[in-house]
């Protein structure tokens, strides 16, 4: 696997197209898969490890989540089934891309099923995942991709219009959700590469990384509106 540095910044909803259209003019878009709409169903043991992990600034977290890409475009896998690894700054992930269909209104149980479900190639996730892992929460953007003009390798993430659902269901456009207040502009390079600093200041955004994770931010947004955290 390889390491990278991810840095996250927060984009006022009110700039997101002041900013979009700066990315657009100034980075290079990938001739396929540009944007995506991922919606992405994330696991946790009984005892929310990883969420507290994130809410308690650990510098090792786990997440365990599966992605569908809705409406991929041609080729494209329409689901992956991730591992996420942080140590401080430096992430890791373990990802495995799915092109077969699932069942409609299909509901994973837990992420051991899901995986037996999806028929994961055996020794390409590792041994010592938890057994308790089940769904909690939904969260669902719309993404825009670029790369840099000079070096494909560094890349820019802008995640729009984020919102979760408590539940999994196959049709969120019918159930109640929470809106972000803002929009998220992730960079990731290669722990051996060089991002430009002065980037983001061009694009009139605090140059000030942030520490955001969506699965935490779903899961306090649930409970500021008093849903329980009894999941299982």
């Amino acid at each position: 696997m390889i390491s990278i540095i991810e840095s996250k910044y927060c984009v006022p909803l009110a700039e997101r197209y002041r900013v979009l259209s700066h990315l657009q003019r100034r980075l290079r878009s990938p001739l396929k898969f540009s944007r995506a709409s991922v919606r992405t169903v994330y696991f946790d043991d009984v005892n929310l490890r990883s969420y507290y992990e994130s809410r308690d600034g650990h510098l090792d977290k786990h997440k365990y989540r599966w992605r569908e890409y809705v409406g991929p475009e041609e080729g494209g896998a329409r689901y992956s089934i991730e591992i996420k690894i942080r140590s401080a700054s430096t992430t890791r992930k373990i990802k495995e891309y799915i092109h077969a269909r699932l069942p409609e209104n299909y509901r994973p149980a837990s992420f051991r099923s899901l995986i037996s479900r999806l028929g994961v190639r055996h020794g390409f996730l590792p041994d010592d995942i938890p057994d308790n892992l089940h769904p909690t929460v939904t969260i669902c953007y719309d993404r825009y991709r670029f790369h840099d003009l000079r070096d494909e390798d560094v890349r820019y993430n802008l995640d729009s219009n984020i919102r979760t659902y408590l539940v999994t269901p196959a049709d969120t456009a019918s159930n109640a959700f929470i809106r972000c207040d803002t929009d998220i502009l992730e960079v990731k390079a290669p722990a051996d590469k060089q991002v430009n600093s002065g980037f983001i200041g061009l694009l009139g955004l605090d140059a000030k990384p942030i520490s955001f994770s969506k699965y935490m931010w779903g899961m306090e947004a649930w409970a500021s509106m008093s849903a329980p955290f009894d999941f299982f």
